[in-house]
């Protein structure tokens, strides 16, 4: 049977192995830290490490940043969490899209309007196509509409008014085209 323990616990009794025969072991602690000091090719290894770096660095494949961390405008990791609602952000403001605030000045199109040509060209968009709420046609006194919105409007009634009528047995005269 194997005995769990915790990784606290694990890493003393591996320190005492370490502390007992040092000499067999790069690395002096059990919980990591510096494993090149003491290794027996440490020279051979920063040579490497350093001339890799240079060639590198000489055929400009290497750009180091001026600033690390959140301080890089082109620092993309860590996360953040959203100041409004705690979901979780990957980088960026304190608010995640949903909460950021976009009315007033903080709406994009802000103080703009659509030239004239673009609302003639958003009127050819939508020249054809119905406006109206797009829900189940109905039959209302033997008149058919293309929605709920459209009986109301003709009627003089709320669409309210004319969602009762069409689920209540009183109004037989009005009822639904299609299901």
């Amino acid at each position: 049977m194997v005995k769990l323990c915790k990784k606290s616990e694990l890493l003393k009794e591996e320190q005492k192995y370490l502390d007992i025969n040092p000499e067999y072991n790069i690395g002096t602690l059990a919980s990591g830290g510096d494993n090149i000091s003491n290794h027996p090719d440490k020279d051979e290894i920063i040579n490497k490490i350093s001339s890799t770096l240079k060639e590198k660095y000489d055929n400009g494949e290497i750009i180091l940043p001026k600033k690390y961390g959140k301080n890089n405008p082109n620092w993309k990791g860590g996360s953040n969490t959203c100041n409004s609602c705690g979901k979780e952000i990957k980088y960026g403001p304190e608010n995640c899209i949903d909460c950021y605030d976009k009315s007033g000045k903080n709406n994009p199109f802000y103080d703009k309007h659509h030239t004239e040509k673009t609302k003639q060209i958003l009127r050819e968009k939508r020249l054809g196509t119905y406006n109206g709420n797009q829900e189940k046609e109905v039959l209302i006194n033997g008149n058919e509409y293309k929605s709920l919105s459209d009986a109301a409007g003709d009627n003089n009634m709320t669409p309210g008014a004319i969602h009762y009528r069409l689920n209540s047995d009183n109004f037989p005269d009005c009822k639904y085209l299609s299901n």
